[in-house]
Order: C-alpha cells, then sequence, then structure tokens
C-alpha cells in the first residue's frame, strides 16, 4: 500500500523501485512510519491512518482496556485529535457493526471494548452518548438480544450511556433512515472489518447500511441483487448519511465466507479517518 502511494504522489517510479522504497521506508518501525507517509505526501490529516500496538494481540483482554483506550487516543491524534472532529457537549451516535446475536470472539460484530474506548474519548468532551444499530433482517423486537449477546448492553450500562433502537426514520431519497441518526451532531462509525459475499469487503461505508430501519434492508437487498446494483444503491444512500468519523475494528478480523461465516483473523489492526471513502480504500488494499 504503502508502495502505490509513493507510485501515486511520483511518476518517475517504476513499481519496483517503489516497492523497495517502500521496504526501506517501513524497516525501523512500521507503526510509527506508516501514520507518516500520509503526512509526507501531502495527503491531508482527513487521510486514514493505522495504528498497530501490543494491545491488540490481546484481543480486549478486560484488563487491557486502558492501553486499547491509549492506542485508539493514539491514532486520532494523528488525524487531528477529537477536539478538532467532535465539538463539547455534542449530541454523537457511536454505530458499531451488530449484525446478528454472535459473541464477540466470533469476529462478527464490533467488540464491546472497542465501544467503550470510544465512549470514554467522548465523555472527555462532555458529550451526550448514544450507542445503536438497525441490524439487517431484524425487527425491533429481537435488536434486545442482539445487544445482550454482543456485549454492547453490558458495555452501555456500565459506561451509562444511552443504547438506542431505530424505531423512528425520516424518508430521504426513498430510503428510510433512523431518524435517531439524524437528530445527532455526529455519528461515528466503529465497522468490524471483515469480507462479504456481494460488496468483497464491508468497512465504513457499508456499516452505515445499519441506520436503514428495521426490515427495510432486507427489501433492498431484494431489489438489487447483483454485487453492481446493491454497491451502487449503498453509494447511492451513502451520500445522505455520511459518518463524521470512521475507526475500523480490524483487532480481530474476518476472511473467506464473510460478514458471518468467515475465518476469525488476528489481524492487530486499527484503520481510523474522516473520510470513510478513504477509510474502505485502505481496507480494499489490505484485503487484496
Amino acid at each position: 500500500y504503502v508502495a502505490r502511494i509513493m507510485l501515486n504522489r511520483d511518476k518517475r517510479l517504476t513499481p519496483e523501485i517503489a516497492q523497495r522504497a517502500a521496504e526501506n521506508y517501513l524497516k525501523e518501525d512500521p507503526g510509527a512510519r506508516v501514520p507518516q507517509i500520509f503526512t509526507e505526501y501531502g495527503l491531508g490529516n482527513k487521510s486514514p491512518i493505522f495504528v498497530r500496538d501490543s494491545i491488540f494481540e490481546k484481543n480486549y483482554v478486560r484488563n487491557d482496556k486502558d492501553l486499547l483506550f491509549e492506542a485508539l487516543n493514539k491514532g486520532i491524534s494523528l488525524i487531528g485529535g477529537i477536539e478538532t472532529i467532535v465539538k463539547e457537549n455534542s449530541r454523537v451516535l457511536i454505530k458499531p457493526n451488530l449484525l446478528s446475536a454472535r459473541r464477540p470472539e466470533e469476529a462478527v460484530t464490533t467488540h464491546p471494548e472497542f465501544v467503550r474506548a470510544v465512549i470514554r474519548m467522548l465523555k472527555e468532551r462532555n458529550c451526550d452518548i448514544s450507542v445503536g444499530d438497525s441490524p439487517s433482517g431484524y425487527g425491533s423486537n429481537l435488536v434486545d438480544n442482539i445487544y445482550e449477546v454482543t456485549g454492547i448492553k453490558s458495555v452501555c450500562s456500565q459506561e451509562n450511556v444511552n443504547l438506542v433502537k431505530f424505531d423512528e426514520a425520516t424518508v430521504i431519497d426513498g430510503i428510510p433512515i433512523a431518524r435517531h441518526a439524524l437528530k445527532q451532531d455526529a455519528v461515528i462509525s466503529l465497522p468490524k472489518f471483515k469480507t462479504h459475499g456481494i460488496t468483497v469487503i464491508t468497512g465504513a461505508i457499508k456499516n452505515m447500511f445499519g441506520l436503514v430501519t428495521g426490515l427495510t434492508k432486507v427489501e433492498f437487498h431484494k431489489k438489487f441483487p447483483s454485487p453492481d446494483e446493491f454497491s451502487r444503491f449503498i453509494a447511492r444512500f451513502f451520500s445522505s448519511v455520511k459518518p463524521t468519523l470512521s475507526i475500523v475494528d480490524g483487532i480481530l478480523a474476518m476472511d473467506g465466507e464473510g460478514p458471518s461465516g468467515g475465518r476469525v483473523r488476528n489481524l492487530g489492526l486499527v484503520v481510523m479517518g474522516k473520510d470513510a471513502v478513504s477509510v474502505d480504500s485502505v481496507l480494499a488494499g489490505i484485503a487484496n
């Protein structure tokens, strides 16, 4: 990925030279060097960045939640700091990926400790925080079980933040979008890094599809059955509702038959950025 950035920015390089340059560039400290290249090549602080840390090899052990919080803060600081993204006293929705009632270690859903770390960051801004999702194919009466099994309910209770259901919608361009999300000052998307049978990967853009309320998502899958049709629909939907910030949980990721039946991979990776399209471009490069 670093080699491709170099090629794009310096047309005099050949792919072979760019590859060797990237390898030399990353030799000293890959965890520190990868974020630096965005600045060095003038891509600005909206570009996504990587964060890798030893904490990620421990798979969110509860005793290490402070290290996870520090690692995410480290990443946020590289794109300008949380103070440049979320104003104090803001109303903020945290939107994890809660596809179905699966345990955190199965890597199907955003890990609850990942959500906790973001909650703690927002508390420092004195935000009015809510957490919610509208899992695909499930009515409101089954969402409680999903919140319970995924561990999100427990974290929200412990952190004393609102866990919401998307029961009311506002129709925009023929798409019912959760009214609660539209009332917020900011939406922070916390996708899970996984493969996907239709869109190849599911990341920052696809995660926002969870703002479509109730069983309507199933109808859109039927209406746009092919990968090309559905991807174009997702792009159209995304133009109406964009996240303020995307932080991808790739600590435990999934490949193979994603988004729910694939292989769990211990990637130890977080990708974050203000531009969800750029974030997904990075994810696509990694998946490829």
